[in-house]
């Protein structure tokens, strides 16, 4: 029996007709070269074409239903990333903030602020209603979401302000040296008084 092996010359035309990247520019841009399943199948892209994309190196499979551009530069906050992605797909970044209802905040934001150094077990979100999340995330529900003023946008993720963070915190029993430490050389820079004494 004689198996075929495609050469290189039909695997470059393989490669170069898939072109996975050239189809998502500005949607994997705007995630520090990631992008999900979902949003995928919104440019078009079949799932046998992700897997393609794997098997020809163009992209690789980093969580359930998420992957990254080959070559995108090194993300800080991939972790972070990967699990906010899974929880807002099929959206993108610009649909969510014109209508955020989910945000990263208690001690997952403290680290995207750099405001401390915990340990993360599990990735902490706020949402306006129940999801349904793996064992690595955790998701706080409060139905009437959080003020804009509570909340920033950091490399195109939504995270709870540095007070609102600060509050989060105090609410879920946090460390009390650690918040004192936050407090003093953290908030009192950013926050106003009225902020401060509630």
């Amino acid at each position: 029996m004689v198996v075929y092996t495609p050469g290189r010359e039909q695997l470059v035309k393989r490669y170069s007709r898939l072109n996975i990247a050239a189809r998502i520019p500005y949607l994997a841009g705007g995630q520090q070269g990631y992008f999900t399943r979902g949003q995928a199948r919104r440019y078009g892209i079949a799932d046998y074409e992700l897997s393609r994309g794997v098997e020809y190196e163009q992209i690789e499979r980093v969580a359930n239903g998420v992957y990254r551009l080959i070559g995108a530069p090194w993300d800080p906050y991939a972790s972070e990333r990967i699990a906010w992605l899974q929880l807002i797909s099929p959206l993108t970044i610009s649909e969510h903030l014109d209508d955020p209802w989910v945000w990263l905040s208690h001690e997952s934001a403290a680290n995207i602020h750099v405001l401390g150094a915990f340990e993360i077990f599990r990735h902490t979100f706020i949402a306006t209603r129940p999801i349904r999340t793996s064992r690595n995330v955790e998701v706080e529900v409060i139905p009437e979401g959080i003020k804009p003023d509570d909340w920033t946008v950091v490399t195109g993720m939504m995270v709870t302000g540095v007070v609102r963070t600060f509050y989060d915190l105090v609410r879920t029993g946090c460390d009390g040296g650690w918040l004192g430490n936050y407090a003093q050389n953290v908030m009192c820079p950013q926050a106003t008084y009225q902020q401060l004494e509630d």
